[in-house]
């Protein structure tokens, strides 16, 4: 469906990956947020910078509605190879520590099966990593305008000096609907998105 009523375009970017490892490791012990829920703070942070990544087509296919609130999609695969969408709502209004608790009670509730997208869940993200992939072209399931997939975290060397260091990095990947947004805007939010994850600050609430 996705390709019938859309025009799917992709892009991708490299980003550095050892902020959120970092922050996860100290984390991890008090039950604090997962790197990849931490890159979903990050989309939201974006979200709210970009109008059009906020929105749909509307059914005359000719205008574009506007939604205020960010409901944000995120993958979660059952067995069977079948997969669902939990959705974070109002993401844009929560800090850190609502959103990490609504991360985790969505995901629990579509494990059970319960798909909770709809028209106003406009980007999905998925964690295409914890399935062993370095990177892939997602598909855009329709009505959204964007699905945004995380891949496999690995070590990059960058020059440095006269040698090399090795830095963590994760190459993300969008596909989205070129009658929403042009490839300019997308580029923009991508690296909004890679701003955030390479800022990230824990507020430990």
């Amino acid at each position: 469906r996705g390709t019938q009523v859309c025009v799917p375009v992709t892009v991708m970017n490299e980003i550095e990956w050892g902020v959120l490892e970092t922050t996860r490791a100290a984390v991890k012990e008090q039950g604090g947020p997962t790197a990849f829920g931490m890159s979903c703070w990050a989309v939201v942070q974006a979200m709210k910078k970009q109008d059009k990544f906020r929105s749909a087509m509307a059914a005359d296919g000719k205008s574009l509605k506007v939604f205020k609130r960010i409901n944000l999609g995120v993958a979660v695969a059952l067995p069977g190879d079948l997969m669902v969408t939990a959705v974070i709502r109002g993401a844009d209004t929560m800090d850190q520590a609502a959103f990490f608790k609504a991360f985790v009670e969505q995901v629990v509730a579509a494990r059970d099966g319960n798909d909770q997208a709809d028209e106003s869940t406009t980007i999905t993200v998925s964690n295409i990593g914890k399935a062993g992939m370095r990177c892939g072209i997602p598909a855009i399931v329709a009505p959204a305008m964007a699905t945004l997939a995380i891949g496999e975290t690995y070590s990059h060397p960058v020059p440095k000096d006269d040698g090399f260091e090795f830095r963590r990095m994760v190459i993300a990947t969008m596909s989205f609907d070129h009658r929403i947004a042009n490839g300019v805007g997308a580029a923009n939010f991508l690296n909004d998105v890679r701003q955030e994850i390479e800022s990230f600050e824990y507020s430990g609430n």
